[in-house]
């Protein structure tokens, strides 16, 4: 395993800083499934190493262990029992993980890092990651902008000191067949560099017919620690992926209001097996580091650099002309297609560099947290888009198409740069914190700037109950301009938000939170131009969340639920005022259990299932029903070996995740059942 370590590791370029105490591929809990979420560990919350009890704001941590038992196979799928979060806001989709949190469209970070800029993004494997993070609320005051109702935050692997290793296979649904490595350990005697290498290696279809899921990745990294106090990890990942849109915008007219036997398959594909693509390649090199200057003084300095191209081919119906009645024929058979394709390349740089330091004013003890982070993103593209041949939708028959000619499209850039500062002030059992930052944001050649504010209290009852108050704001440039010329301002977001938080025993923590969001600056018609827009709108957001992650009497349980309201409350459109965001359900509810049963000294079995309940949702006047999903795992653990089967949606139940005024719905995912043998060393 050295010999390999050491030809691949080099590869990784350079490393970073562990976000918590070793956590290695021999974990000790093979077969556990529950984040402890009260020791101090960095999350997207505070920037700070704090436990998320300790932390005045709704986060939920899931730990790599229970998103793979319950058979997540893409990022959006591993918030699926995670409170205020919708995790496949827009279904199976082979392009992009979107989930919104608290009513939003959330961005997607990774090592704290923003990873989302614009929509041609690729995606991570969750085979790389140690754990998914989500803070709930507006996080400007942090991380600038762009997120209103929330972020996802994503933790890579990193290497280990101590020699751990798994090799595993699977095979599932859709002839799913994956392989995963994931090796780690020291590689010099004197146990001050340490290396790791991840690759996963896939090839599969989906339930949407021709449509491929394929990817190779590599993902080597190195972590240098010449002394206790400094660490550097450099993290390189190299990605191709072969894909396409398992979602194919099938007409509503087609699916959710279809006459009785009128309902396409699951299946359907409507655009061209030759055609049809999603293909990326990315390079990506991340390089983390920290430096403890004493017991009070820490530094840090995050980057990331990232280069992508990706090869978007697709042909889809036009059920937005007509969404009542898209057929084009008598027979209500034939649809018009639209072709699209767009080819970019893709460029990102970003860094975050900040000091911690610990200090007292007397009876006041401070937590000083200062920093500057700069983020960049570029994309060059060539494509095409315009109408192309008709299709049977009932009875396809492929092979007929015409391709527009391809031209150049306008270069996007983005750039940010912001100064944060943040205080936390702990006297006796009560602790404030406050928070500001400065941006200046520069998108399509508009600049805007904007300063967000956070402020928070926490009273510790006891040691293991803490309520809290807090308040948090963000901002989003918008592009564009009015009729008469002007720049639109920023999109400002507030929350109120308050909530306790119970560590009633050692791995378990109750949070209950209930937030205000108001929305300033939206976008609404002009009343007397209809081809432009104005900021008159306002939107309001407020819901009530309950999680839970509990071990008792052996069992380890998870559970959620999400009371939300939505409204647009201002517009220049009297029919929208009053309505609900769209996509956006006031119910949802969830709850796994699993239980690990030992048969001998070495034999173990896992049993877990859980329920999901996602309510109904609006676009317009046009009503998402609601659904219920059932989830179970299998695992049987004989020393360095774990054989193990997860299913999802076991009763391969069809449901739409959101379908929109315009007149398209979203696929839900179809029964997956994945097995898998798997050695660690």
């Amino acid at each position: 395993m050295r010999r390999v370590l050491c030809f691949v590791s080099p590869l990784a370029l350079l490393a970073g800083l562990p976000a918590h105490a070793d956590t290695t591929a021999d974990s000790p809990a093979y077969l556990e499934g529950v984040v402890v979420q009260g020791e101090a560990v960095r999350t997207a919350g505070g920037k700070t190493d704090t436990a998320v009890i300790d932390t005045p704001q709704a986060i939920s941590v899931v730990g790599r262990q229970q998103f793979l038992e319950r058979g997540a196979q893409s990022l959006q799928e591993t918030l699926r029992y995670t409170a205020g979060v919708v995790a496949e806001a827009y279904g199976n989709d082979g392009r992009n993980d979107n989930s919104f949190v608290r009513g939003v469209d959330a961005p997607i970070y990774l090592d704290g890092l923003r990873q989302t800029f614009g929509y041609y993004m690729p995606r991570t494997d969750i085979r790389m990651l140690e754990q998914v993070e989500v803070l709930k609320g507006p996080g400007g005051s942090l991380y600038g902008a762009g997120s209103l109702g929330g972020l996802i935050n994503q933790t890579s692997k990193r290497p280990a000191f101590t020699p751990a290793g798994e090799l595993s296979i699977s095979y599932g649904s859709f002839d799913r067949f994956e392989g995963v490595a994931d090796f780690t350990g020291p590689l010099n005697a004197a146990g001050t560099l340490a290396g790791r290498v991840v690759a996963v290696v896939r090839e599969a279809d989906t339930q949407t017919d021709y449509v491929a899921d394929d990817r190779v990745m590599i993902v080597p990294s190195l972590t240098w620690a010449p002394t206790a106090d400094t660490t550097l990890t450099l993290i390189g990942r190299y990605q191709k992926d072969n894909s396409g849109t398992i979602s194919t915008f099938v007409p509503s007219a087609a699916s959710l209001l279809a006459e009785p036997g009128r309902r396409l398959p699951v299946s359907r594909f409507l655009s061209e097996p030759d055609f049809e693509t999603y293909d990326t390649r990315t390079l990506a090199v991340s390089l983390l580091a920290e430096h403890k200057v004493n017991d009070r003084i820490t530094l840090r300095s995050n980057s990331r650099w990232l280069d992508a191209h990706v090869d978007y081919q697709a042909i889809y119906p036009d059920s937005y002309s007509n969404p009542a009645q898209p057929f084009i024929d008598p027979d209500r058979r034939i649809l018009n297609r639209y072709i699209f394709a767009i080819y970019p390349d893709i460029r990102t740089f970003s860094t975050d560099n900040n000091v911690e330091a610990k200090l007292d004013t007397g009876a006041v003890a401070h937590t000083l947290l200062a920093g500057i982070d700069y983020q960049h993103y570029s994309q060059s593209s060539e494509g095409f888009s315009g109408l192309t041949t008709p299709i049977d939708a009932y009875a396809p028959v492929y092979g007929a198409y015409t391709i527009p000619a391809r031209s150049a499209n306008p270069d996007e850039r983005q750039s940010q740069v912001g100064f944060y500062l943040q205080d936390t002030l702990r006297h006796g059992a009560v602790s404030v914190l406050l928070g500001v930052r400065r941006d200046r944001a520069k998108t399509a050649g508009e600049v805007d700037t904007a300063t967000t504010y956070r402020a928070a209290v926490m009273a510790d009852l006891t040691p293991t109950l803490k309520p809290y108050v807090s308040y948090s704001e963000s901002f989003q440039p918008v592009t564009g301009r009015t009729f008469a010329g002007e720049t639109f301002k920023p999109t400002r977001g507030r929350q109120w938000e308050a909530g306790i938080k119970w560590q009633a025993a050692p791995g378990t923590l109750l949070t209950l939170a209930a937030y205000d969001i108001t929305e300033r600056n939206r976008l609404t018609d002009d009343p007397v131009n209809p081809y432009f827009s104005v900021q008159t709108g306002e939107a309001r957001l407020k819901g009530v969340e309950a999680e839970a992650q509990a071990q008792i009497a052996g069992f380890d349980i998870n559970g959620a639920l999400t009371l939300s309201d939505t409204e647009i409350s201002k517009s220049n459109n009297p029919l929208e005022v009053g309505q609900r965001l769209p996509s956006t359900p006031e119910r949802q509810a969830s709850v796994f259990v699993a239980r690990t049963f030992p048969l001998t000294d070495e034999l173990s079995l896992r049993l877990g299932g859980g329920v999901r309940y996602v309510g109904a949702s609006y676009s317009g006047d046009v009503r998402t029903p609601d659904f219920t999903l059932a989830d179970a795992t299998a695992a049987l653990s004989y020393r360095d070996w774990l054989v193990s089967v997860s299913a999802t949606n076991l009763t391969d139940k069809r449901y739409y995740n959101t379908c929109l005024a315009r007149g398209d719905c979203f696929l839900g995912v179809r029964r997956a059942v994945v097995a898998t043998v798997s050695r660690r060393f």
